[in-house]
């Protein structure tokens, strides 16, 4: 039979497990992303035939590093909102805005057809990129705690450290006058 300790190594062992392979894969997306722009250097004046209407394979890596770069660090920012609980939703948000952003240049790249895109297109994602940062600012000024909130934080750990921390004070007197009378006088001194 297991013992406590040996199930709890256990489980601890078999989530090691998943976050090494976490940090594999992040790391594999990261070093993708971060060499994607340079690709093209490779085939400089190889004459290898490009693809997707490109002339040359340069070109056309030249043209989807930096979005699949995007998508890349898009999917990293995605993958650490499920890790951080409170900035869920703003990393989500940003992460949607970076993806979407290599998304855009890659479909530019692979889709032949398409010369460049309407500038009514431009504008409407660059209209929905302020929005989504718009967003993402709001999330985080949210997080940020306010003044207020601040204020009554301390003045809660005021009274129990006055009221509370006197109960379990050896010498009562010693305890007012070290510590309750100072925090007082500091009190009323930043409340004038």
């Amino acid at each position: 039979m297991e013992s406590i300790k040996t199930k709890s190594y256990l489980q601890e062992k078999k989530g090691g497990s998943k976050a090494k392979k976490d940090v594999i894969l992040i790391g594999a997306i990261a070093f993708l992303g971060a060499i994607a722009p340079f690709l093209h250097i490779f085939y400089i004046n190889s004459g290898v035939t490009g693809i997707f209407g490109f002339k040359e394979m340069s070109s056309f890596l030249f043209a989807i590093g930096f979005p699949v770069l995007a998508v890349c660090y898009g999917f990293i920012l995605n993958f650490i909102s499920y890790k951080l609980e409170e900035l869920r939703a703003t990393f989500q948000l940003i992460s949607i805005v970076v993806m979407s952003i290599g998304f855009y240049f890659i479909s530019w790249a692979i889709i032949p057809s398409v010369q460049d895109y309407p500038p009514l297109m431009y504008y409407g994602f660059m209209i929905l990129i302020a929005i989504a940062c718009s967003l993402f600012m709001i999330n985080l000024h949210n997080l940020l705690p306010s003044s207020d909130h601040l204020k009554l934080v301390v003045r809660y750990l005021t009274t129990v450290i006055e009221f509370e921390g006197k109960e379990h004070a050896k010498d009562k007197d010693a305890y007012e006058r070290n510590v309750s009378k100072p925090i007082k006088d500091y009190v009323d001194e930043q409340t004038k």
